[in-house]
């Protein structure tokens, strides 16, 4: 017995070895340069290369402050350079030249490097090509002059080479980290780094904005998609915020005032449902489902005093949850504005997040939506991507088609994607899921349990003030002021009656007396 757990504890210790460790304890290196005007395309890159993070250990170093020794010993070498990117030192250049005397050290140029020949005439192509198949995406660069290689993607008509190889170098001309070009890029990653990963094609789905406000119908409703989802044996999230606000109403309801969704939520953690944090509220300064909770979309900018702001809320949030009796194992961002300062933030609370990706502090609008599950962002995180889109309530038929069309195509394109959509189960019970699931499947796609990428809360939670009572939002009677105007108005015109009824009535009598 002794000898036979002795043997299972070593296949254990290698089968982790193997897993973090591609040469039995050393793991390949990468390596990013940037300057200033590539940084946030650094931030989009280590997101992809976090993907490959069991095979590879990834470094970011400004081009210009680069170590030698490590551009000549990396085992990859990412050199981003866009059109007005200062040219680096006649140094560094040999340093990344020298790797091509080298087979086994691989260097990938992306944007438009200052050394090689470019054009300074900007174009803007409307097709890209790969593996066969055209796909419609607008991309605009300087082409370069790409005078030999392997091409392995191409531009509208093929003349214009997208990707390229040679030998151990790579091209790709301009930034591809949106878009389909992205997902084109994220596939031909696998051969950059030389890590192929098994073909296989997955996906998973969510019920979104479940929240407080449901009523018997939407409880209804959610109940049904529950059940056949369990039917189907297909593995589901549902994402939760846990407090609904409507200011115009004065109404607030937390979790705790619907015995029946909590019912009904505990019995789907039961039957394959994972639980989703979906923000707090769901809300910024307007009613909740409407709005991002961590970010000043009407403004694009961070909202003051962010980080304590962001902390308030996630630990109410949790405190309901707690009180409740869930226990949700992912967060998702309302709308997916998350910024990087705050993704840093999120390592107190959860280590897995879903839906897309800030790249920067700057702006929601750059956001990066990876094809696979990326187990290590650039912040540390790991994410569980959503490319598909949603259900419209205005284009029910419209939306659905546009989500089959778009798992197809990452399907044909990406190796191994992860796909996933969202659906708000108040729309049409489960009628649209009852499409989609044997779609999916007849179409080769896996519905697979991201529960094990999740995990409850690291946080120790304890009772909080309610968050309608911070005032840097303003409290619950903000949104009855209108009401209160009107009801100040009325006084005032009744006032202003009753004050001409009496001047009238008093301007009568001295008529009366006078005659």
């Amino acid at each position: 017995m002794r000898k036979v757990l002795i043997v299972l504890l070593t296949v254990f210790v290698l089968l982790l070895l193997i897993q973090y460790n591609t040469a039995f304890g050393e793991r390949k290196s990468a390596l990013v340069l940037y300057d200033e005007l590539t940084t946030d395309y650094s931030v989009a890159l280590v997101n992809l290369l976090g993907h490959f993070f069991f095979e590879y250990d990834t470094k970011t170093e400004h081009i210009l402050r680069a170590s030698i020794d490590k551009i000549k010993s990396v085992d990859v070498l990412f050199v981003l350079s866009s059109y007005n990117s200062v040219k680096p030192s006649g140094v560094i250049l040999e340093a990344i030249n020298s790797r091509n005397q080298k087979p086994e050290k691989v260097t990938c140029l992306i944007g438009t490097p200052s050394w090689l020949k470019k054009s300074d005439k900007y174009q803007v192509f409307a097709y890209v090509s790969y593996k066969g198949q055209h796909y419609r995406g607008s991309y605009g660069i300087y082409p370069l002059e790409i005078e030999s290689g392997h091409p392995i993607a191409f531009f509208d008509d093929e003349t214009k080479v997208f990707i390229s190889k040679n030998g151990n170098l790579w091209i790709v001309q301009g930034f591809p980290f949106f878009g389909v070009h992205s997902w084109i890029f994220a596939d031909v990653l696998h051969d950059i780094l030389g890590v192929q990963h098994k073909p296989q094609k997955s996906m998973f789905l969510r019920l979104e904005d479940v929240n407080p406000s449901y009523g018997d119908a939407e409880l209804e409703k959610l109940e049904k998609c529950i059940n056949y989802l369990y039917s189907q044996g297909v593995p589901f999230a549902i994402a939760v915020y846990p407090v609904f606000i409507d200011f115009s109403e004065g109404r607030v309801i937390t979790l705790l005032q619907n015995e029946k969704l909590v019912s009904l939520l505990k019995r789907a953690e039961k039957m394959g449902g994972s639980i989703i944090m979906h923000g707090t509220s769901h809300q910024y300064r307007i009613v909740s489902g409407e709005g991002s909770e961590f970010w000043d979309v009407l403004e694009d900018k961070p909202l003051s005093n962010e980080k304590e702001y962001f902390h308030r809320r996630m630990q109410y949030g949790l405190w309901v949850f707690r009180e409740a009796g869930l226990t949700p194992i992912f967060f998702e961002a309302p709308h997916y504005n998350l910024p990087p300062t705050l993704q840093l933030e999120m390592h107190q609370y959860f280590k897995t997040i879903l839906g897309t990706l800030m790249i920067n502090n700057k702006t929601y609008k750059t956001s990066q939506t990876p094809p696979f599950i990326v187990y290590k962002t650039y912040s540390g995180l790991t994410l569980l991507p959503e490319q598909l889109g949603y259900i419209s309530a205005e284009d029910k038929i419209g939306s659905i088609e546009k989500i089959k069309e778009r798992a197809l195509e990452l399907g044909q394109i990406v190796r191994d994607p992860t796909v996933c959509f969202f659906y708000h189960p108040y729309l049409d019970g489960d009628k649209p899921l009852r499409e989609l699931i044997p779609f999916f499947r007849d179409h080769g796609f896996r519905f697979i349990n991201v529960a094990p990428f999740g995990a409850p809360t690291f946080f120790d939670v304890k009772e909080v003030p309610p968050i309608w009572e911070i005032k840097e939002e303003g409290n619950l009677y903000f949104g009855k002021i209108p009401a209160l105007l009107a009801v100040v108005s009325a006084i005032a015109l009744l006032f202003i009656y009753l004050r001409l009824t009496s001047r009238r009535k008093r301007r009568l009598f001295e008529i009366d007396r006078t005659s």
